[in-house]
């Protein structure tokens, strides 16, 4: 039931409530504006992505901290997310919610989605070098339990952003959904040029299976954007060897 602003009494529970308000503060019932549009972009800095890489990258040489490590990224990256419409977004999750599956993922050296993934395995099982069968095929299967891993973390993810708004979002895109995508983006790699597209059609795809009741999220970045990201970057980095020099 969509019901526009004005309303001063609440379907939910039926209190009355001021003129303008998105959600009961009472029962938390929803008022959709019908065709309501919210543009989200990302407040954070260069410096602050760079400490929270740093932070993913040696939690993940531990293992064990790595999941509480994540839970401090996350709740990083909710409180940077900055909505046209004011709504502002936070992150209730905890590490110990997910550890099982960060530790998993971790150890069969992570995905695509997931990209923080330790050699554990070469050392634990050690092949001798001329079946190379039987390392191909453990570390296929260490490749498929990543995935399952790295869904069972975009689930709790999105579970637990909370918005003031009230909207409650989920993610139901597939096991093999994921898994295609993640060996799509192996493979695009090697083209050198094709990735960008590859990852840009990633986003879609995540953005389009993560809905709510009367909303939707979509994501409208190009390939070529990431490869001048990306360019600019490289480019930048070469100035400064010059200079350096």
């Amino acid at each position: 039931m969509v019901v526009p602003f004005g309303s001063v009494r609440c379907p939910g529970c039926g209190v009355s409530l001021d003129d303008g308000l998105r959600s009961c503060p009472r029962c938390r019932y929803l008022f959709e504006l019908p065709h309501h549009v919210a543009h989200l972009g990302f407040g954070g800095t260069v410096l602050e992505v760079l400490v929270g890489v740093l932070l993913m990258l040696v939690s993940t040489l531990l293992v064990i901290p790595v999941t509480w490590a994540f839970a401090t990224v996350c709740r990083w990256f909710c409180r940077n997310l900055r909505f046209s419409d004011g709504t502002v977004a936070s992150f209730q999750g905890r590490g110990g919610e997910i550890a099982f599956w960060v530790i998993l993922t971790v150890l069969t050296g992570g995905t695509e989605l997931f990209p923080f993934g330790v050699r554990v395995r070469v050392r634990l099982f050690s092949f001798p070098v001329h079946d190379r069968a039987a390392e191909s095929a453990f570390e296929a299967i260490a490749f498929l339990v990543a995935c399952f891993g790295t869904i069972k973390i975009i689930r709790w993810f999105v579970r637990k952003v909370h918005l003031s708004s009230a909207r409650l979002f989920t993610f139901d895109g597939g096991y093999w959904g994921l898994v295609a995508w993640c060996i799509l983006n192996s493979v695009m790699v090697l083209t050198i040029i094709g990735w960008a597209w590859t990852v840009a059609a990633t986003y879609r795809w995540l953005a389009r299976k993560t809905p709510a009741k009367g909303s939707a999220l979509q994501f409208h970045g190009k390939g070529h954007q990431a490869r001048w990201i990306v360019a600019n970057v490289t480019n930048d980095e070469q100035l400064g060897d010059a200079a350096a020099g």
